[in-house]
């Protein structure tokens, strides 16, 4: 068993470096390899992480109902091994995909999960989740508390995740500009801006509001 899961571990390695060159359907294939090896064996947990990749994966092939169906296989396997934290990577990914194609009501349970797990064990994971919730209680109509949690979710996220930080700023700053609040909303694009330059990605005001694929 030892040798055939560093197999689906070598698998899983090439697939991330593949990632890294934008090499998307290459990367796809040696997930479902690794898939292929994990489940050969029993492994649930370690087929639960290539689930959550593979996710990840499918959406930057615009694939967004089959990310999430592989989000909601990441959580069944992590369920059945009892491994909590594995399972905030899941479930605020499926929370970002609910939330992107508008399924608000199906986001928020997954979100506050999420915030649950997180807050007792792992604050990064909480914090994604609540830069999530925010975006998902604005677009409810909620826009105070949406825009406090949204905020809370940034604070804590400082420098641990700078991609996700750039694209919760940039959708705290829409948020600001629908409320007709410009002047905020300015100082945000400009923070906004900033920090993309850094990160050698497309600043808001080119870019619009960053779409994220959440944990990796």
């Amino acid at each position: 068993l030892g040798h055939t899961r560093q197999v689906g571990i070598l698998q899983s390695n090439r697939a991330t470096g593949l990632l890294q060159a934008a090499r998307h359907e290459e990367a796809l294939e040696s997930l479902q390899a690794a898939l292929q090896t994990y489940r050969s064996i029993g492994n649930r947990r370690d087929e639960g992480t290539v689930l959550n990749n593979l996710g990840t994966t499918i959406i930057e092939l615009g694939r967004m109902e089959e990310a999430a169906e592989r989000y909601r296989q990441a959580i069944a396997s992590f369920r059945e091994v009892g491994n909590v934290l594995d399972l905030c990577a899941p479930l605020v990914n499926l929370g970002e995909v609910e939330l992107v194609s508008g399924h608000l009501d199906e986001a928020e349970p997954l979100l506050h999960e999420t915030i649950a797990i997180g807050d007792a064990s792992w604050p990064t994971a909480s914090a994604l989740a609540r830069c999530v919730l925010g975006v998902v209680w604005a677009r409810q109509g909620r826009w105070s508390e949406g825009c406090r949690v949204l905020d809370e979710g940034r604070a804590g996220l400082g420098e641990m995740l700078p991609l996700e930080f750039l694209k919760s700023t940039a959708r705290r700053a829409m948020i600001a500009w629908i409320q007709g609040d410009l002047v905020e909303a300015e100082a945000l694009r400009i923070e906004t801006d900033e920090l993309a330059r850094r990160l050698a990605v497309l600043p808001m005001s080119e870019a619009g509001a960053i779409t994220c694929t959440g944990c990796r």
